[in-house]
């Protein structure tokens, strides 16, 4: 199995955009956000380098999104994030930041197992735990 934790709220992949140009037309995806979240996970990965799973082999991803909690929330440590982002856009950064790393192509996945979407955890001696995503993969044979 192998497993990266990437520190700070997860972004999801934003909707593509299409921008007039005269008479043309292009299809551009927004980096505002999701460039430097894609360069985090990629860091993640690179500071602990796993083998890439060979092309056409299936994988099973689990994934848990942790978000920081709002100062206007503080009864609600641990809830579930029922708010935007969609997990399935979560998904599809993290999806993306890791082709060609840990995979050849997202298309190999064919089980995925979200752990959980939710708000941060404070423990009784008031640690609270970080905003992270944890990203764990697993070559299914």
């Amino acid at each position: 199995m192998h497993q990266i934790i990437v520190y700070g709220n997860p972004i999801a992949q934003p909707r593509v955009k299409v921008a007039r140009r005269g008479k043309f037309s292009s299809v551009y995806t927004p980096q505002k956000k999701i460039g430097p979240f894609k360069q985090q996970i990629r860091a993640a990965f690179a500071a602990n380098p796993h083998k890439l799973i060979q092309q056409h082999k299936p994988i099973s991803v689990r994934l848990e999104f942790v978000f920081e909690l709002p100062k206007s929330r503080k009864k609600t440590y641990g809830a579930p994030h029922t708010q935007k982002p969609d997990v399935d856009n979560l998904c599809k950064a993290i999806f993306d930041a890791l082709n060609q790393l840990a995979w050849h192509d997202d298309c190999q996945i064919v089980k995925l197992e979200i752990i959980a979407k939710r708000w941060q955890n404070v423990r009784d001696d008031g640690w609270i735990e970080p905003a992270h995503t944890s990203i764990e993969w697993v070559e299914i044979r």
